[in-house]
Parts: structure tokens; C-alpha cells; sequence
């Protein structure tokens, strides 16, 4: 009698661990390489674009691929479980070469998509079937969007589901911080501006390749739900093994 109720305690103790969430945000050392007032990249390290779609846009150029290595400690980055390895390297694109992140599997590869570049930030490669909707970000009171939309705290478009969507249809991106003027959250993501129409200096681009990463507000609210800060959750990520440092 005494090892049946030990058991029971056992697994309600290991089914309530299992089902803890716990929100992402990504560590300082990395949140501040995007940081105007602490990032190590200079002018030139930064392509300066404009869209009449997503206003304007900094694109980390490859020549910030030495300290983005380091901060982001990709020697421990590499291999990041569940069979997939994840590198970093660059896209040419808007004339010049950019950097990306990638997560790739033994048949198949994710060449510059937001959920690489979100999980090398936050230091996490758990599968996205892991990633739950937490507070909607329409749903937090104005006073308490600073304190409760930190920098480096992980959102994400669902599209009207529970857990991040398996296609294309959803993006996520790390919070730099609530604009001064209230018009919507700085973010850092990658592939965002994919396939947006951009122009850097006079010279118009039709659309960029896969894989930019980019800094940008994302407007409380937008025609598309996608481009809509307000739109977004908090991700909440269910307990797992497959954690990195």
C-alpha cells in the first residue's frame, strides 16, 4: 500500500514538473549586441533600409559574424538536439552580405528562418511544438507593457493557435523594447522582411533573400495580424531535456 501511494506521489509530481512553462528571454550578453546603447557593431556593420510596408529596418551585415560567434557561444550552438545541427554564415542580399542563422537535419534544412535565429538567442533548442501562446500582448495594460515586455523576452505570432504553427504561418522575434512614443515594439528577428519590397539609399530592391536579420518596430497594430505587435503572445515554453548555455 505504502509503494502504490509513493508512486502515486511520484508520477503527480513528475506529470506537474513536465507540464511547468517557463517565458523565454534571452540572456543580456545577447540582447545587448542589438541594443543601440550597448552594441558592439559600428555604422558599417549595418545596412540602413526603408520599406513603405515595415518602415525602416537595420540588417546586421557579416562583418559582425566574429562577435555575434562569440556572444551567442555557438562552439556549444552546434549540434542542438533532435538530430539537427544549427551553423551560422551569410545571404547576400540588398548588395551586400548578411548574417544568418540556420538549423538543418539529416535530410532537410531551415536556411534563415526566425525560429533559428530565436532559439540561438534564448539559448534554447527545444522543438516549437514545445512553444505555447502565454499573455496576449493586446492584453497587457499600457503601465505594465515595460515591466512585463522586458528585453530579450521571446514573441510570437500563433495564428490563432495554442501551440506555434508547424508552417509558414506564424514568426517569432526577441523584444529590444516598448517604443518611447507608443507606437509599438523594437524587435530583433530573422526573416521578417523577407520578401518585402526595400530600398537603401535610392537604390529600390524588389525583394530580399532568405534569412536577413533585422531591427524594426512592429506597430501595436496592422492590417496584417503578422506585422501586428498586438497580435503576438509571450512564448511559453513547456519544461524540456533540451537545453544549452
Amino acid at each position: 500500500m505504502r509503494v502504490i501511494k509513493f508512486l502515486v506521489s511520484f508520477l503527480t509530481v513528475v506529470l506537474c514538473f513536465s507540464a511547468m512553462a517557463d517565458t523565454q528571454i534571452a540572456p543580456s550578453n545577447r540582447v545587448n549586441l542589438f541594443l543601440d546603447s550597448t552594441t558592439p557593431f559600428g555604422t558599417s556593420d549595418w545596412t540602413n533600409a526603408t520599406s513603405t510596408t515595415i518602415g525602416s529596418v537595420k540588417v546586421l551585415k557579416s562583418t559582425g559574424n566574429t562577435e555575434f560567434y562569440l556572444k551567442l557561444n555557438m562552439p556549444n550552438l552546434g549540434f542542438v538536439g533532435s538530430g539537427k545541427t544549427m551553423t551560422l554564415d551569410s545571404t547576400s542580399s540588398l548588395g551586400a552580405s548578411h548574417t544568418r542563422i540556420s538549423e538543418a537535419a539529416l535530410y532537410y534544412s531551415y536556411p534563415g528562418q526566425c525560429v533559428a535565429f530565436a532559439k540561438a538567442m534564448i539559448g534554447s533548442s527545444s522543438p516549437t511544438s514545445m512553444w505555447h501562446t502565454g499573455t496576449k500582448i493586446a492584453d497587457i495594460q499600457v503601465n505594465q507593457r515595460t515591466s512585463m515586455l522586458l528585453p530579450g523576452t521571446m514573441i510570437a505570432y500563433f495564428n490563432g493557435s495554442s501551440t506555434y504553427p508547424s508552417n509558414s504561418t506564424g514568426h517569432v522575434a526577441i523584444v529590444l523594447g516598448v517604443a518611447a512614443d507608443g507606437s509599438g515594439l523594437w524587435v530583433v528577428d530573422q526573416n521578417f522582411v523577407n520578401g518585402f519590397s526595400l530600398k537603401v539609399g535610392t537604390t529600390a530592391y524588389s525583394a530580399t533573400s532568405n534569412g536577413l536579420v533585422g531591427k524594426h518596430l512592429m506597430p501595436w497594430t496592422d492590417t496584417s495580424a503578422r506585422r501586428a505587435a498586438g497580435q503576438y503572445h509571450i512564448v511559453d515554453l513547456y519544461w524540456s531535456w533540451y537545453q544549452y548555455t
